[in-house]
């Protein structure tokens, strides 16, 4: 395992456990967007759920004081629509 899927693991463990505890509305937008994160992981998620997660969630993990750190896992470049890139002789580039 490396270094994003332990911080995946411990976070998908922080939205699991305020969903045990209660702390999310059951089928609010919250617990809807934490299920989806803990089920598909944060790759899966759009730019707009990512600053819901941001937003809404990660002040509940507690975890506000490593929030650059988690930036930066959850934009990984990985998560890019590849339809945004167009394949040219000379390289890739931005489609206009």
């Amino acid at each position: 395992m490396g270094w994003n899927d332990h911080q995946d693991v411990e976070l998908t463990d922080g939205l699991r456990r305020l969903l045990d505890e209660g702390q999310l509305e059951a089928d609010g937008s919250q617990a809807v967007l934490a299920l989806y994160i803990i089920n598909h992981g944060f790759a899966a998620l759009s730019e707009e759920q990512q600053q819901q997660f941001h937003d809404d969630l990660l002040p509940l993990l507690d975890l506000r004081s490593r929030s650059d750190e988690l930036d930066a896992m959850i934009n990984d470049p990985g998560n890019e629509d590849p339809g945004s890139l167009i394949d040219t002789d000379d390289g890739l580039r931005t489609r206009r």
